[in-house]
């Protein structure tokens, strides 16, 4: 098939995904678009570059990825971009159409996508990973030292106490995925430090590792959520903050595997 077919998801009984749109909408600027939904739920074609990207793979990857790229298509829909391929780059992340950034994200069961005008965002992160304990055997791949210590404590959150691990490694797959792009250079868990604030539902994260690290860019702040079993974080660079004095350059937040396991 040499094109996708115009769809949208279907959302009539889909309860997760509609939870999981509104409170994406609530983190999120309201320039950036949003879609989200169970996978299974979204029904599209895919464009022969973006099969080739899952030849061989199984049927569940199959759909995680297809279930990815319809969310995708369907956010940047919204911000007046026709459907076109979002192929799968030899370092495993999406190629937005030109002058787009976006980031995807999926569990087993939901899926969704964020995208934005590249006027207006250097980079978009968000990473959804079901509210799960993290094993103690990852604790040393997740975690630096100083964060470990910490990981058996759990965070406070509207949903019940969670796994304090497991948000870390949501929020650090986050860091990755806005600024991967960026820098193009490849890091792990441990090249960022993470700081939770529980009450505010907000992180601090610095990469330390000097080749990752955003020129000039020191402190990175984004918001997290528990939405439907599931842990929800994103990150938005900025543009309008390339020359602010103090604090982090291009970063704005709104109230209201390993890293580059990219979709």
């Amino acid at each position: 098939m040499s094109g996708a077919e115009h769809s949208n998801p279907d959302r009539k009984d889909d309860h997760a995904g509609q939870a999981m749109e509104r409170a994406l909408r609530a983190m999120l600027p309201s320039d950036v678009a949003v879609s989200a939904g169970r996978i299974g739920t979204c029904h599209v074609s895919l464009f022969d570059v973006e099969m080739a990207a899952t030849a061989g793979a199984v049927p569940a990857r199959r759909a995680e990825f297809a279930a990815g790229r319809g969310h995708a298509r369907a956010a940047l829909r919204q911000l007046g971009c026709r459907d076109q391929p979002i192929p799968r780059a030899v370092d495993r992340r999406p190629v937005w159409p030109p002058g787009y950034v976006g980031s995807i994200a999926h569990s087993s069961t939901l899926c969704g996508a964020i995208a934005a005008s590249d006027r207006s965002y250097l980079g978009l992160g968000f990473d959804l990973e079901p509210a799960q304990t993290l094993a103690p055997d990852l604790y040393a791949i997740v975690g630096r030292p100083e964060e470990q210590e910490s990981f058996r404590r759990p965070v406070a959150s509207p949903a019940g106490p969670l796994d304090r691990g497991r948000l870390v490694f949501a929020i650090k797959e986050t860091v990755f995925k806005a600024c991967y792009p960026l820098v193009r250079c490849w890091f792990d868990f441990l090249a960022v430090r993470v700081e939770i604030d529980a009450a505010a539902r907000s992180f601090s994260a610095r990469i330390v590792e000097v080749g990752a690290a955003l020129p000039g860019h020191t402190e990175l702040h984004g918001l997290w959520d528990v939405v439907g079993g599931h842990v929800v974080a994103v990150l938005s660079l900025t543009r309008e903050g390339e020359t602010d004095a103090g604090g982090f350059e291009g970063v704005q937040t709104h109230e209201s595997g390993a890293p580059g396991r990219v979709s």
